[in-house]
Formats: structure tokens, C-alpha cells, sequence
């Protein structure tokens, strides 16, 4: 038996749809803050940027504690 969703306003989608679409990127991932080795600066992101807005330099995640 098909789902009436003509009464459904405009591009309403049934639960079966929904669940079919992708994730979006934001949605799903971890937050990590990142520091730059050389200024110190600080940002939050998914993946490591490849080096430091402000300064140019390298870029290291301290969200995860690490043994010295």
C-alpha cells in the first residue's frame, strides 16, 4: 500500500526518504582545537589545517593529551 503525501505541504519527504539521504559533513564529525606551534593561535576544526592562519605556521592538534 503507497503512503498518500498529497496532502503533505510542499516537498515533504516520508521517513523512508529521509532516512536515505546523505549525512552532511558538519553533522556527524568531531571538533578538534588546533595550535600553532609558533604563535600560538587557536582554532577549532575537523581536520587538521594545513598551517596557521595568522602566521603560516604548523599546526598541532592538542584536543588529544599525549604522554611525555
Amino acid at each position: 500500500m503507497a503512503k498518500n503525501t498529497a496532502t503533505r505541504s510542499g516537498s515533504a519527504k516520508t521517513n523512508e526518504e529521509t532516512a536515505m539521504l546523505p549525512a552532511t559533513e558538519t553533522s556527524m564529525e568531531r571538533m578538534f582545537t588546533y595550535e600553532c606551534t609558533e604563535c600560538s593561535s587557536r582554532i577549532e576544526a575537523a581536520h587538521r589545517p594545513p598551517m596557521c592562519e595568522s602566521c603560516g605556521g604548523e599546526m598541532q592538534n592538542i584536543s588529544i593529551s599525549r604522554e611525555q
